[in-house]
């Protein structure tokens, strides 16, 4: 998989409380630079792989900032919100987002 695009909390953010988010951001980070690297992982390279980085790396953050990119992402709703259904364990679909999706499929 060769990623062009990275969305990610903000791996400097001061106002960010969930050291959930504050790994996540910093791992994101780190994978970003090292996907670049003609450095790291050189396995790969003998496996064929070639060093490939994200162009584009979009972060944001709780607290007080301002907008500074809108970018629309109407060609991809539909898989973000499959992506949110999917997640059970976490967030406010939970097990309920799984049997909604469940009643939405046999109404169909």
């Amino acid at each position: 998989m060769k990623v062009d695009t990275v969305l990610c909390y903000d791996p400097s953010a001061l106002y960010e409380r969930n050291p959930d988010h504050n790994v996540v951001a910093k791992a994101v980070e780190s994978a970003c630079w090292m996907s670049r690297s003609e450095c790291d992982y050189p396995e790969h390279f003998k496996a064929g792989l070639t060093p490939h980085g994200p162009v584009d790396k979009y972060c944001f953050a709780r607290g007080p900032q301002l907008v500074n990119r809108v970018v629309d992402t109407g060609d991809f709703i539909d898989a973000g919100v499959f992506c949110n259904l999917a997640n059970v364990t976490q967030g406010p679909a939970g097990n309920n987002g799984a049997c909604l999706r469940r009643k939405l499929a046999v109404s169909l």
